[in-house]
């Protein structure tokens, strides 16, 4: 591999946006496992204990297969550690490997004969997915039950041929509350979900928004004359006999849908009052019937009492109007030929092959693959992935990783005090946010409690028969229904007490900012649980995680509610911008895009010193074990296990995917830290320890 020094650096990128910084941030934080070991001739032996479990072992041997000891790392510390990554065949990229290691520990689970010691919602989810897997019931039984279900909602005018042509008797209303109570998509007109507010953050509120037309697979793209034929050919598979009126039915669907299309361009944004309030001006300005009490009670179920009185997060009156306006003025047999189009559309997956092939409806996802998907999305947090979690991250390592954040947190603070260029009251402002800071690593800790499952068990029935659309109708009704109980909570300071109602499927490590919360999820996080993991890749780790914190503070990334930045005062705000310009110049002969160099440099280098003072408090009243034939310090292992050695992933094309950008990282993070320096005795001058440092933010 290169050196960074001989790399290309010619190609400026637009990083401008503040969005794409907290992007990178999170792709470069640290997230492999493996433990140190050296063969460098710059270190002087080390005396102490040494780990001789097998883990250490294996660890040490993947850390020597990786390094390039022939580079000096004052040099090139990104060769030095990683030079040999790429050299090695056995080596993939290790995001991907603990994805796939995460699904095969799911999927273990799933396999397994359903126990009477299994909660609820484990018999179900296991259930589902082995139904999922049995495609030729899943062929035999889709179409006869989505027949089923639409003579239960009323039927689809379509199938009717010329009787009643003009006297269609469908209440889209009635149907929509029909379609909820069943568990079937719903969401046709409107969306109903939660949110919360900026004033009260813990509070939740009921949400409505005028639902965007979402076209399905491949049909969105085709002419009028296209999309009305296929629709009249399911239609006909659904047992419609007049050809000729199927198409022109389906050609008024196609009208109604553009109609409804070209009103998704109306602002979003929300605004909170009662029912009553909302009801009032609608009744004032626009009139009509809309009963938006009896509309909402419905649609969240009788389980869940709402009044007049509660407050919804509503939009603006005028689009509400238009928009049921738009539907109430047109024919009830287009409504309902589109409702029950969307309804078979959200179920394609689950027809036989030849609905699927007419809709151009394709997918090359393995079975299991595509089971996992399809169950896991009907949780608010799949059961199973919880069980798994439990085995992969038991409690007293949880503890530990918590204990080094709080440590990490309290030298975070320490340095902030010690500031000189921040106003003082700035300073305030960004300890109270770092104070009330907190670390969800893996999943909140209320989903560690066996209560998680019969909270999240709200309305579920299960009979011994029912099909698999059935028994997927019953946990999407149960989702939907746990989803609106929220409303019904106390607010409450600690928002982890509502843990189970966050889905935690994001792959990614990042900052939440509406909750002020570090999040980890399950494939990064059991990694360094593993016993055997030395402190100085714990602390190197955790301390990582500050660094999309400072992001926040000092950019313009715009948060789910206030902006930190608003808080602080013009003054800091424009040192911080001036701190970076330093390293720019530094790095200017990599003839790299200085401002996004430089914010990545001038973040990862300050998040590294306050993992490594916390680390070296640590070290004082604590000894760290060697690896086998290690001749490192602990401190230099501290550099060199915070390294991450990036394998490019073949499928993503993306700069964030290149060694180039990690290299650069690990390069620019160690200019202008004196620690780094001092612990590989780096001359002035070197690569790594340029004669005159910048500042850093703290």
């Amino acid at each position: 591999m290169p050196s960074i020094s001989r790399v290309e650096r010619s190609k400026k990128r637009n990083w401008g946006d503040p969005s794409r910084l907290l992007s990178a941030l999170t792709i470069v934080i640290p997230i492999f496992f493996l433990i140190l070991l050296s063969l460098a001739v710059f270190i002087k032996p080390v005396a102490g204990t040494t780990c001789n479990t097998n883990n250490c072992i294996e660890q040490a041997h993947a850390i020597i297969k990786r390094m390039n000891t022939e580079v000096n790392p004052c040099d090139d510390f990104y060769e030095f550690v990683c030079g040999n990554t790429l050299e090695d065949s056995s080596e993939r990229n290790f995001q991907n490997e603990l994805t796939n290691q995460i699904q095969k520990n799911l999927l273990k689970i799933y396999k397994e004969d359903i126990n009477d010691s299994d909660h609820k919602l484990v018999k179900i989810e296991k259930k589902l997915f082995k139904k999922c897997m049995n495609e030729e019931d899943i062929e035999k039984d889709g179409l006869t039950r989505i027949k089923e279900v639409i003579k239960e909602v009323g039927g689809w005018p379509v199938l009717d041929g010329e009787s009643n042509l003009n006297e269609i008797k469908f209440d889209w209303i009635e149907v929509t509350y029909k379609l909820r109570e069943l568990g079937y998509p719903f969401s046709i007109f409107f969306d109903v979900g939660v949110t919360r507010d900026i004033e009260n953050k813990e509070k939740f509120y009921l949400q409505i928004t005028a639902a965007p037309n979402r076209d399905s697979y491949e049909i969105s793209k085709y002419s009028k004359g296209e999309y009305a034929e296929i629709l009249a050919k399911v239609a006909q598979m659904f047992d419609a006999k007049n050809w000729d009126l199927a198409l022109s039915d389906m050609m008024e669907v196609y009208e109604f849908k553009q109609q409804l299309d070209a009103m998704d361009y109306v602002s979003r944004s929300h605004k909170k009052d009662t029912i009553e309030e909302y009801q009032k001006k609608y009744d004032k300005q626009y009139g009509g019937s809309f009963n938006w009490l009896e509309f909402l009670k419905k649609l969240v179920g009788s389980e869940i009492i709402i009044s007049s009185y509660d407050y919804v997060s509503f939009q603006d009156v005028e689009i509400m109007s238009k928009w049921i306006n738009r539907i109430s003025t047109t024919s009830n047999r287009t409504v309902g030929n589109y409702m029950i189009w969307k309804l078979i559309e959200a179920n394609i997956p689950y027809l036989p092959k030849k609905i699927q092939n007419v809709t151009s409806y394709n997918t090359n996802v393995p079975r299991e693959e595509f089971c996992l998907e399809e169950i896991e999305k009907r949780f608010i947090q799949s059961p199973i992935k919880i069980l798994t979690a439990k085995k992969l991250l038991p409690a007293e390592e949880r503890q530990q990783i918590q204990e080094i954040f709080s440590n990490s947190k309290s030298e975070f603070l320490n340095l902030l005090d010690r500031t000189i260029w921040m106003e003082d009251k700035d300073k305030q402002v960004i300890r109270k946010n770092a104070e009330a800071l907190t670390l969800n690593y893996g999943l909140p800790e209320d989903y560690f409690s066996d209560k998680i499952f019969d909270d999240m068990d709200v309305d579920m029935v299960e009979t011994k028969d029912d099909t698999f659309l059935d028994l997927l109708a019953q946990v999407n009704k149960n989702y939907n229904t746990t989803l609106f109980k929220t409303i019904t909570l106390p607010a409450s300071m600690n928002v982890n007490s509502r843990a189970y109602y966050i889905n935690t499927d994001d792959p990614l490590f990042r900052y939440n900012t509406a909750e002020n919360e570090l999040f980890v999820p399950i494939n990064l996080a059991y990694p360094i649980l593993q016993k055997h993991t030395q402190m100085s890749h714990k602390y190197s780790y955790v301390g990582s995680f500050f660094a999309a914190f400072l992001t926040i503070l000092f950019s313009n990334y715009d948060a789910e509610f206030v902006k930190l930045e608003e808080q602080l005062s013009e003054r800091t705000m424009y040192i911080s911008k001036k701190i970076p310009e330093c390293l720019a110049t530094q790095i200017h002969r990599y003839n790299l895009y200085k401002e996004t160099s430089a914010v990545v440099g001038i973040t990862f280098s300050t998040a590294e010193k306050v993992s490594y003072v916390a680390y070296e408090k640590w070290l004082q009243n604590n000894e760290e074990k060697r690896l086998p034939g290690l001749n490192y310090t602990s401190r230099q292992l501290f550099w060199i296990v915070s390294t991450y050695c990036h394998i490019p992933d073949p499928s993503m094309n993306s700069y964030y995917n290149t060694v180039e950008f990690y290299s650069l990282v690990t390069l620019i993070s160690k200019l202008n830290n004196p620690y780094f320096a001092r612990d590989f005795k780096c001359p002035k001058g070197s690569e790594t320890n340029p004669s005159v440092k910048c500042p850093l933010y703290l």
